[in-house]
């Protein structure tokens, strides 16, 4: 009986750490895109920045819980790590077309900056590759004995935020790279998940 209650005394705390840290990761973010497109777009006082950054700031730990869901349960009713990670994609591609729909809407950044990139489509699609696939490769990194996972995370998130506010305000080059990161770091995470789901079923066929 011992036992059973030393366990659940140590999981408590560790699920209030744990949600602790997102709360963190979250109010940085915020607060960074808050910097990042108040400074370049010099809107410190725009309403409609603040509204988006303090969405970012507070609804980010429970859309990332949101999208772990979705991809748990993509991944265990089809048994395909693509499918996990294409659904969490389509999650945060949802979110991020909100955020620039409030930042085109109080013109934080305008139609005819994001056009060569797409439109808000285009431009929530590149976000969404960029952030996960910098994500991907931050675990990644850290699996490898670079770094901690968490601050490579961090990290990550805080890169993400201020590349993204300068290629969507018109920054030429800025918007070239981002175009490039965007499509190599999301392509290596989708890329991966193929060739892991090719050996699974691969390895499955040989079985039977």
């Amino acid at each position: 009986m011992q036992a059973k209650g030393s366990t659940a005394e140590t999981e408590a705390p560790q699920h209030l750490r744990t949600r602790g840290h997102s709360g963190k990761l979250a109010a940085i973010a915020g607060v960074l895109m808050y910097v990042s497109y108040g400074w370049a777009a010099s809107q410190w006082t725009n309403p409609w920045l603040v509204v988006a950054a303090l969405i970012m700031g507070t609804f980010l730990p429970f859309y990332a819980r949101g999208t772990n869901q979705i991809d748990n349960v993509l991944v265990a009713s089809s048994s395909l790590v693509t499918a996990g990670r294409f659904g969490r994609y389509i999650a945060q591609l949802l979110f991020n077309l909100f955020l620039f729909t409030l930042l085109i809407e109080g013109t934080v950044i305008s139609h005819e900056s994001i056009a060569p990139i797409g439109g808000i489509l285009g431009a929530a699609a590149f976000t969404t590759l960029v952030s996960q696939g910098g994500q991907y490769v931050a675990v990644l990194l850290a699996s490898k004995g670079l770094g901690n996972r968490d601050a490579n995370v961090l990290v990550s998130l805080c890169v993400t935020v201020v590349f993204t506010a300068f290629a969507m305000l018109g920054y030429a080059g800025v918007r070239d790279a981002f175009r490039i990161v965007s499509l190599t770091v999301g392509g290596l995470m989708f890329v991966t998940g193929l060739v892991q789901d090719f050996r699974r079923l691969r390895r499955r066929r040989a079985l039977v």
